[in-house]
């Protein structure tokens, strides 16, 4: 998994972790976009107001999203599928319009997980670029959130060796049969 190639030091660049790129703008809606398939990983970049998200069919396969400054890493069973996104959140202290669907919808997925992975970090204010990556386990009961945090080096100039890994478990939170087929 993509997860176990990720440590402190290590330049995402040689990991074929894509340098984040920004979409247009989604209007609030779930938009599946822009998505590169990395080895063992689903890649899954920003967009502007939007929801960007994709399938994840192997519990083997990670799904990787950047820059977070205080969006949302989510992911969501809806019927036996599984998915992980990125959801825009502009400003946090103002609900954008894809953070209000987020809001709006979660209550109807089988199952959701949700985190900020700008928050997870301890210093996150000489952050270059924060990713957050979702990996499962024990046939996708089990996920665990990274926070991912890169800074600049100064003799290269290039803002992605690993400086910091944050980790957290998190709880699938249940909506009964919501969702199901």
């Amino acid at each position: 998994m993509l997860i176990d190639h990720i440590a402190i030091g290590v330049n995402l660049c040689s990991l074929n972790v894509p340098d984040f790129s920004v979409g247009k703008d989604g209007e609030g809606m779930f938009t599946g976009t822009q998505i590169k398939r990395l080895a063992e990983a689903m890649y899954i970049p920003y967009q502007i107001n939007a929801i960007n998200y994709c399938e994840i069919d192997d519990v083997g396969t990670n799904a990787i999203s950047s820059p977070f400054s205080g969006c949302l890493m989510v992911a969501w069973q809806m019927g036996k599928k599984i998915y992980v996104g990125h959801v825009a959140r502009e400003n946090p202290q103002k609900p954008s319009a894809s953070y209000i669907t987020w809001e709006n919808t979660k209550g109807e997925f089988v199952r959701y997980v949700e985190f900020d992975p700008w928050r997870l970090l301890v210093n996150p204010v000489n952050t270059r670029t924060c990713f957050g990556l979702i990996a499962f386990s024990n046939a996708m009961n089990t996920v665990t959130a990274y926070s991912i945090n890169t800074e600049t080096d100064m003799k290269t100039g290039i803002g992605r060796f690993v400086n910091q890994i944050q980790r957290v478990n998190l709880q699938w939170i249940n909506n009964g049969n919501a969702g199901a087929v």
